[in-house]
C-alpha cells in the first residue's frame, strides 16, 4: 500500500466548519458552512480584529470580505462579497478562527518562530 503524504495540517474541525494550513505555502484556509477563505497569517489577523469591530444588530452580522471596484486590474463581474451571520453563527465562526489562531501559535512557539501580533 502506498503512503500518502498529507498536504495540510487540520487546525480544528465542528459539524459546519474547519481550518486548516498548508505545508508549502503555510496559507490558512478556513471553511464555515458553504463559506471558503484563505489567508496570510498577518491577513487572518486583520480579519479577526474587523471582525471584533464589525456593526452588529441582535440578528445579523454583516461582513464584507473584499472590495473589488477600485482595483481594475482584477476582471471579476462580482464587485465585493461578504457574509451575514446570526448571533449564534458568529460565535461559532470566532470559536474556529480563534481556535486556528492558538494552535498556529502554539506551533510558532515550539518552533521558536512566534510572529509579533
Amino acid at each position: 500500500m502506498k503512503e500518502t503524504q498529507q498536504k495540510h495540517i487540520i487546525l480544528i474541525e465542528t459539524d459546519n466548519a474547519s481550518a486548516w494550513q498548508c505545508k508549502c505555502c503555510n496559507e490558512i484556509q478556513i471553511q464555515f458552512k458553504n463559506t471558503l477563505m484563505t489567508f496570510e497569517w498577518l491577513s487572518m489577523i486583520r480579519f479577526l480584529k474587523k471582525l471584533n469591530e464589525a456593526p452588529h444588530a441582535e440578528k445579523f452580522y454583516v461582513i464584507e470580505l473584499c472590495n473589488l471596484r477600485d482595483i481594475p486590474s482584477i476582471q471579476t463581474d462580482v464587485f465585493s462579497s461578504g457574509i451575514c451571520l446570526s448571533n449564534a453563527e458568529m460565535k461559532e465562526f470566532l470559536f474556529v478562527l480563534h481556535t486556528a489562531c492558538e494552535r498556529i501559535d502554539l506551533d510558532l512557539i515550539f518552533r521558536n518562530t512566534l510572529h509579533n501580533n
